[in-house]
């Protein structure tokens, strides 16, 4: 996330830029999600990935309070309905205690009615670390802390060339025909990053999306789901399946 990244640097004495393509931060990737802050034990152990997420889990609490963005740590269950998906549930348990995942737990029926009522399945995955944010406001107010704290944040800059130049540095070139010079440029382009990357002569990465789609169901809902649901994932599926999603401003999102 580029405002996370233009907030860290913010920290320091560096003189630091950010340049969007659209006329506003968080029309991207950024967003365009459930707003679910995962626990970490769908991640193999030891790789980067499994080992970011569960530290970052962890460091959202006081992200989100000095932002003063909304979060609910509202933990989930992942539903076996079968014996293939309970032994998946034991693998990822396994997955994740080795990730430090904390407080995973497997959960018989009698537990899963008392966490949320009306869930129906043979065991579950407890994880009382997932939780769920605003993706909107915590991007929104990371982009407004980085330009208190001096960065300067250019939108409507679509970068369309990354040009090496003598000695050290980058010189990057937007659609509109303005430059802009830098020693380090970091890319985090989202769906873009890896045609930023080829701009800068740097192939072998690729980007796969995978399209969700989601219902948005009326606030008048608002807690009757207490957590977050999803099922057991199957293997070599795209996604992690259809999943029930409470968010922090009432809304339940289906998909």
């Amino acid at each position: 996330m580029g405002c996370a990244i233009a907030r860290e640097l913010s920290r320091f004495r560096v003189r630091a830029a950010l340049l969007e393509k659209e006329l506003d931060v968080g029309l991207g990737t950024s967003c365009r999600n459930s707003g679910v802050l995962h626990a970490g034990f769908n991640y193999t152990p030891g790789c980067l990935r499994g080992t970011l997420c569960v530290r970052g889990n962890a460091m959202m609490d006081d992200l989100c309070r000095d932002l003063k963005v909304k979060i609910r740590r509202i933990g989930k269950l992942t539903v076996a309905l079968d014996g293939e998906d309970e032994a998946t549930l034991r693998r990822l348990k396994e997955q994740g205690e080795a990730n430090g995942v904390p407080g995973l737990e497997l959960v018989g029926r009698d537990r899963m009615q008392a966490i949320q009522p009306g869930v129906e399945g043979t065991l579950a995955l407890y994880s009382p670390s997932s939780s769920i944010i605003s993706p909107y406001g915590l991007t929104i107010a990371l982009a407004e802390n980085a330009n208190a704290n001096g960065v300067d944040f250019f939108l409507g800059k679509r970068v369309t060339s990354v040009i090496p130049l003598p000695g050290a540095g980058w010189q990057l070139g937007t659609g509109d025909g303005e430059t802009f010079t830098a020693s380090v440029v970091v890319n985090a382009a989202g769906l873009f990053a890896a045609d930023v990357c080829r701009l800068a002569g740097i192939r072998g990465y690729a980007i796969y999306p995978c399209r969700g789609e989601y219902y948005v169901l009326d606030r008048r809902l608002e807690g009757t789901l207490r957590t977050l649901i999803y099922p057991a994932p199957k293997k070599n599926a795209p996604g992690l399946g259809i999943h029930l999603t409470p968010t922090v401003d009432g809304n339940i999102l289906i998909g």
